[in-house]
């Protein structure tokens, strides 16, 4: 299904590679590319210069500033005044979308792992230029300033890591599309490390200073949970909840690289429709007074809340349900202002991407929506859903597959419930009708069942979410080819069987500008000297041809003293962070990633011991000739799940017990291991 891009709408369909850019040069730390002409419906506004002191006047008028700043201080300074440029982008890309009424893609996703956004946002805009003046006067530099900028809290890992690329490639390519998410106000959490080893979680409070890159709207959408769904006198069901909150938006805008398009990420929090019971704090109940305003924000408080609890359970549901029933009104809305309640349009106008299982009841609320609201039959509802939709699986563990028990979606989302089992009933009815005959097929048809037995408790009846997401979509993808392999042969080998056109491959990946020519401006500037232009910024199949520069020594020395630059400022972060000094001559062998049994985190330390047991035991010629090794591990276990946690506390305990940061003879060794 192809989407309309702005350079389309203007000039016919897009070149298949960008115009050379010029080579990239370093500023100040930063990897400068000149960005190419580009013709678009919606151009850029002209690009001037900024002076120190628009960046002082910003801090001053904004926060009261003066005087000598802090590079914290010129941080906010730069930032808001670079905010200004974007939304002017921002602001023509909305209006050429709408005018011209292109198709768009709605990437759902509990996560988004987006980092900072300064660097990115100058060198994706093309300003680093016209900012360069203003910072040498004010004597700091733009990784200065990045480093003063707080990593938004709205992601985890891959999973957010893949949406937050998504985006920028979106907008890169000038491909009409949005992300939504939730706003959290507490990210996951803030990792600290008590003196028996154990992690411990401190909140995230990463909104404190407040966030120059989003903008409050004036948009928000009412979000139901809970009561009951009865049908009326005239045969239609009505859903009366018992508790309702806001979803109140906020857009983050999204630049892409060398063009004039700037998407967005809508992220909601969630507000109390009643903002304060004056009456009952003039009765003295001053607790019941901030109840409601208690419940709404805890929505939208903490990414991923414990679901040890059947609290911890209803919070979650409440949490995935609230982004994505916000999100889908808003897109039904902007359809309707557009094209009525000509509904059987709506695919041809907007698509959704589920990212995992988290958003997958959009399947339900996109039906409830067209039948309970919009009045169409069911068929036709379906028809629409399931056009809409496409689903992305992330993993092949069983317990990462959600399932929600009946008891827990009935209470919370009744109307939901009562649409999952027609779901069901209707695919259960088609697995009947086109299934073969045969011993096996009730078999076959149970095991494919969207509302099932728990195996461990055979009186709890579970929503399998992963089920829901193949059968109302229209394409299911892994996020890699063994991946995506597996998907159909161990996960879901039954649904395949039957609908195996669903099933299809989409390798995931980085962009290559915020983790390659951003953060490694030494190595990209490498890489476009060797290739001749930085046209492989926006086309990394480029990179391949390093190939024939492989065994050139000139080459090779150039890419070692790359290394050498980059190892030296990680080794003064760790001795900034832990004051420990480790050797530059060293390998540096690193595994940064959440840590969890099956990141394997344990089996790596188990690696190291037998590597530092082994060199112990050799003679110091023998170790003479063995390669240094510095080792570093770093990551945050899960709040929850106790392993994740053990794993944690056994790294710290192996690091101490191992002696590795003190081994009286760490130069002999040759092996030093860091835990971050």
């Amino acid at each position: 299904m192809a989407f309309v891009t702005q350079r389309q709408l203007k000039s016919g369909v897009r070149s298949s590679k960008a115009a050379v850019a010029q080579t990239p040069s370093k500023i100040r730390g930063i990897c400068r590319v000149a960005a190419p002409e580009k013709s678009s419906a919606a151009p850029a506004p002209a690009v001037g210069s900024v002076s120190a002191e628009d960046i002082t006047d910003k801090a001053a008028m904004l926060f009261g500033r003066t005087g000598e700043l802090s590079t914290k201080d010129k941080y906010l300074g730069m930032s808001w005044t670079v905010r200004e440029d974007m939304i002017k982008r921002f602001n023509a890309t909305q209006k050429y979308w709408k005018d011209n009424d292109v198709k768009r893609v709605y990437y759902l996703s509990a996560e988004f792992l987006m980092g900072r956004s300064l660097i990115n946002t100058v060198l994706n805009l093309g300003l680093e230029g016209k900012y360069a003046e203003a910072l040498t006067k004010l004597g700091v530099d733009m990784e200065e300033l990045g480093a003063e900028e707080r990593d938004a809290s709205l992601g985890n890992g891959g999973l957010g890591r893949l949406a937050a690329c998504f985006l920028d490639s979106i907008a890169t390519l000038d491909l009409p599309g949005w992300g939504y998410g939730i706003r959290y106000k507490y990210g996951m959490f803030k990792q600290a490390v008590d003196k028996g080893g154990y992690q411990t979680e401190l909140p995230d409070i990463w909104l404190q200073d407040g966030n120059p890159w989003e903008i409050k709207t004036n948009i928000r959408h009412e979000v139901c949970f809970g009561g009951k769904a009865t049908k009326g006198k005239d045969g239609k069901t009505v859903w009366k909840p018992s508790e309702k909150v806001w979803a109140q938006a906020y857009d983050n805008p999204i630049p892409g690289f060398q063009t004039p398009t700037v998407s967005n990420l809508r992220l909601w929090d969630a507000v109390p429709m009643n903002e304060f019971d004056l009456s009952s704090f003039n009765a003295g109940d001053y607790d019941l007074a901030m109840v409601e305003r208690q419940r709404a924000e805890g929505i939208s408080a903490v990414l991923y809340p414990n679901d040890a609890t059947p609290e911890g359970k209803e919070l979650r549901l409440k949490q995935q349900y609230f982004f994505v029933a916000a999100s889908i009104q808003d897109v039904m809305a902007d359809f309707k202002a557009t094209h009525g309640t000509n509904f059987a349009l709506l695919p041809e106008k907007a698509v959704f991407q589920l990212n995992d299982t988290h958003p997958t009841i959009a399947v339900a609320e996109v039906m409830r929506l067209l039948i309970d609201i919009e009045g169409l039959e069911y068929d036709a509802a379906w028809k629409i859903t399931t056009k809409m939709l496409n689903y992305t699986n992330h993993t092949v563990m069983p317990e990462a597959l959600e399932k929600w028990p009946v008891k827990v979606m009935a209470k919370m989302l009744p109307r939901h419930m009562q649409i999952i089992e027609m779901i069901n009933d209707a695919w259960v009815a088609w697995l009947e009708a086109n299934l073969p005959s045969g011993p096996e097929k009730q078999k076959k048809i149970d095991a494919m069942k969207i509302v099932s037995p728990n195996q461990w408790n055979a009186d709890e009846m579970l929503v399998n979410m992963a089920y829901l997401a193949c059968v109302g979509t229209s394409a299911v993808n892994g996020v890699a080819a063994i991946h995506s392999e597996i998907i159909k042969t161990d996960v879901f080998p039954e649904l395949f069987e039957v609908m195996p056109h669903k099933f299809q491959n989409k390798t995931n990946g980085v962009t290559p500008r915020r983790w390659l020519a951003w953060c490694n401006p030494e190595l990209s500037a490498l890489i476009t000297a060797t290739l001749g232009d930085s046209s492989w910024i926006n086309d990394a199949s480029q990179l391949a041809g390093l190939r024939k520069f492989a065994e050139d020594k000139a080459f090779q020395a150039k890419w070692r003293a790359v290394k050498q630059t980059r190892k030296a400022k990680l080794a003064a972060m760790i001795k900034n962070i832990h004051g420990d000094d480790i050797p530059l001559n060293a390998m540096f062998d690193v595994q940064i990633k959440r840590i969890h049994e099956y990141k394997r985190q344990y089996m790596n330390v188990l690696s190291i011991l037998w590597k530092y047991k082994q060199l112990k035991k050799m003679t110091p010629e023998e170790r003479k000739k063995q390669t240094a090794r510095v080792c570093v591990i770093g990551g945050k276990a899960d709040a929850l799940p106790l392993t994740a946690q053990s794993v944690y506390c056994s790294l710290w305990s192996l690091l101490v017990g191992a002696r590795s940061n003190t081994d009286p003879r760490p130069n002999n060794v040759n092996l030093s291991l860091r835990l971050l």
